[in-house]
């Protein structure tokens, strides 16, 4: 469990086979609202980053440089439910 400002890290090596998918999801509020997202999809990110960062905001999350600055064509919606 992340507070606000917190950040979690890992290492890994993407599969051979390209196929390589981690999510994560996330959930505030006193409802307990839950989203998740693709955070590494070797298909999208391969060629896109080595240190593959994500802002987490309401709206979805926003891949950032490795800076840590996003801007909002860099937003994604929240992955539905079932996919």
């Amino acid at each position: 469990m992340l507070k606000p400002h917190q950040d979690f890290r890992w290492r890994f090596r993407p599969s051979f086979f390209g196929n390589t998918l981690f999510y994560c999801s996330v959930e505030w509020g006193a409802a307990g609202e839950v989203h998740w997202f693709d955070v590494y999809d070797q298909v999208r990110d391969e060629d896109r980053c080595t240190i593959c960062r994500w802002l987490i905001k309401e709206t979805g999350p926003c891949f950032t440089d490795e800076e840590g600055e996003s801007g909002d064509s860099t937003c994604q919606s929240w992955n539905e439910i079932g996919r």
